[in-house]
């Protein structure tokens, strides 16, 4: 059977003009997107005083601390940080080890946002040292789905010396404004001689996002909250 060069003609448009709506609406939803400003979040952050006698000797007994209360802070994105402690003790008291899981929420204001990477950053100072960013009893690769959103949620080293290491989240599609809930479970130990135990530990989030100024073209920003939380075990 013959196809006739105005068959060809249609075929040929019919493809080009589904070429085209596709790359249309890859850009509108992948846009080209120029490098914006920095924003410092201003998270609160709370200092803690504790009192490491209380502790269990027992490693798979807790004692609860307390919670550094959820905070947030709006700006293209409302992010929210949330926090709770739990320590033991070695038997000889020399140790005392610290659980610190998280909860860190980045919303869009409007759909015209999306988020491109968030992370978390545990850094310490003192007699501290930092072991994971994931659950003790985890066993397998770091790779988690997100508890809301379209993101994956990675445990990755840190570049600094003393940087425990990072929980860093990526979205799997774009996420037009679309929120991003994640969880980061890092814990830390101070060491010391009873009753002297001192140590620091600061807590950054930052958020990379877009912000659409067109059909397709988009502006990139950064916000970054740092949590200085002071644990002082007298």
């Amino acid at each position: 059977m013959k196809v006739g060069r105005k068959h060809v003609f249609l075929i040929v448009l019919i493809f080009l003009t589904a070429v085209v709506a596709y790359a249309l609406h890859w850009l509108h939803l992948n846009p080209i997107a120029d490098p914006g400003g920095r924003e410092d979040f201003n998270l609160r952050g709370e200092t803690l005083t504790i009192n490491a006698s209380t502790f269990p000797a027992r490693i798979d007994r807790w004692e609860l601390i307390g919670a550094l209360r959820t905070s947030c802070v709006e700006t293209d994105v409302r992010v929210c940080l949330g926090i709770r402690l739990s320590g033991r003790r070695n038997v000889a008291g020399t140790q005392v080890h610290i659980s610190a899981p998280m909860t860190v929420e980045a919303l869009p204001l409007n759909s015209s946002i999306r988020i491109t990477r968030a992370e978390v950053k545990v850094l310490a100072s003192g007699n501290t040292w930092l072991g994971d960013v994931i659950p003790d009893d985890f066993v397998g690769f770091p790779v988690f789905k997100s508890l809301d959103g379209p993101f994956l949620v990675e445990a990755r080293p840190c570049g600094g010396p003393d940087e425990a290491g990072c929980i860093v989240a990526t979205p799997t599609e774009p996420a037009w404004g679309r929120r991003l809930l994640f969880e980061a479970w890092p814990d830390f130990i101070v060491n010391g001689n009873p009753p002297a135990y001192s140590g620091n530990v600061t807590f950054v989030v930052a958020v990379e996002y877009e912000v659409g100024t067109g059909l397709f073209t988009a502006e990139k920003k950064v916000g970054e909250a740092g949590v200085p939380p002071k644990a002082r075990t007298p």
